[in-house]
């Protein structure tokens, strides 16, 4: 027994007439790709999407509703009783694109080079993968004419294995605290690092609130492995996410707490010459982004016996490649910060730039630190910056941080 009273069967009959004159126009037309329109389904129970199939409704209201099946390759086009399907162009945004598959396999395979607690890969928003010319490596990459300092230049401290109840040296005789920052007592502020239990390897806050230089033990070191002067060294020790953000590209999270001034990951790149960076720099395409860090902490001051010219300063590049932090996105008010940590005694050209925790952060936030690290906070002035970027022909890099305190702009 028909459930369809004769004005609905009417109108069932019409919609059957319509749809066998459209599918002999579309045999007549030769056209290809196209799949058959069922215009006749009056129920939703079988229309499930599968990996093939979507679904389109085009009423909302149950005793009309009329269930659409077309390929995932194709493109519904609506009127008011009839849809027609007509072949899908695929865009070179199409995450389903072979090209996007193989790229995305490309940097997951990459992701997997790299040493310590595992790097994952999140997108939510688009689907798409970061640019494959990025290669991961777990340590500098040196350029032509960049050295570090030999080893016979270098030096260990003499601490005996079982100083400091076995966990390594004693700041009062420890050598490799010998350019540490003194205080206003003219004594070393000691080591960077805790070493109770509940906060171990964590950053002190006499380092973590100022821009105080880290000096670890070496390998040359007489103390253990397990010495509380050597957490840098020893690499990241938890898992990072490399995700898609809303609105500033790629950005990078912990999946777990982070303690403050708990050690993140250092910054790694191709280490270049002063020369090679600055032609890097005017190869580059105006407004485009820069990962260039200079390694110019220990440069001195002019006059000084040890001072370090800026010709002959290294630089560190991680545009193509890198670790996991070059994806971390700038902030005004960030939850970390760029230290430097010197792992070779008398090396002054090249030493590591890790990240810290500047306070506790809950797992699945996003971690930034200030890619300016301004000593001072001074407000920024958008016409005055506006006006000295047109007087020298450049285009200011504006802040999208969002931050109640952003100063709108990075630099020129």
């Amino acid at each position: 027994m028909s459930l369809l009273t004769p004005k609905d069967q009417n109108k069932l009959n019409l919609f059957k007439d319509l749809n066998k004159k459209l599918q002999e126009n579309i045999r007549s037309s030769s056209t290809t790709g196209i799949e058959p329109i069922d215009l006749t389904t009056t129920s939703d129970e079988d229309s499930t999407p599968s990996s093939k199939v979507r679904k389109l409704r085009h009423s909302s209201t149950p005793s009309s509703a009329t269930s659409i099946r077309a390929s995932s390759n194709a493109t519904t086009v609506s009127h008011t009783l009839v849809s027609v399907v007509i072949p899908h162009r695929p865009s070179k945004h199409d995450v389903n694109l072979p090209a996007h598959r193989e790229n995305r396999a490309k940097f997951l395979e990459r992701l997997a080079t790299i040493q310590g607690p595992s790097v994952t890969l999140v997108n939510n928003i688009d689907g798409l993968s970061p640019p494959v010319d990025f290669e991961f490596i777990n340590d500098y990459v040196l350029g032509f004419g960049v050295e570090r300092l030999g080893k016979e230049f270098q030096s260990g401290c003499d601490c005996r294995k079982d100083n400091g109840r076995h966990i390594g040296c004693e700041h009062r005789s420890c050598q490799c605290l010998e350019e540490t920052a003194r205080n206003s007592n003219g004594r070393s502020v000691g080591f960077p690092y805790y070493a109770v239990p509940e906060r171990w390897g964590c950053l002190r806050e006499i380092y973590l609130d100022t821009r105080y230089a880290i000096y670890e033990c070496n390998e040359l070191c007489n103390c253990p492995p397990n010495c509380k002067n050597k957490v840098v060294q020893h690499g990241r020790n938890v898992p990072l996410e490399i995700f898609k953000t809303e609105t500033r590209g790629w950005g990078l999270r912990c999946p777990v707490p982070l303690q403050k001034g708990q050690f993140v990951d250092t910054y790694r790149g191709e280490v270049i010459s002063d020369a090679e960076a600055t032609r890097r720099e005017q190869r580059n395409a105006v407004g485009k982004d820069s990962y260039l860090y200079s390694l110019d902490k220990f440069q001195g001051n002019l006059g000084d016996e040890d001072y370090i010219p800026d010709e002959e300063l290294y630089v560190v590049d991680g545009e193509f490649m890198g670790g996991p932090t070059r994806f971390m996105n700038h902030s005004c008010d960030p939850n970390c910060r760029q230290f430097t940590a010197s792992l070779v005694r008398g090396d002054s050209k090249v030493y590591e730039l890790p990240f810290f925790a500047l306070d506790d952060i809950p797992a699945g936030t996003e971690l930034t630190f200030n890619y300016t690290d301004n000593e001072e906070d001074e407000p920024v002035n958008e016409k005055d910056v506006l006006k000295l970027a047109k007087a020298k022909g450049k285009i200011p890099t504006r802040c999208l941080c969002g931050e109640a305190n952003c100063k709108k702009f990075l630099w020129l």
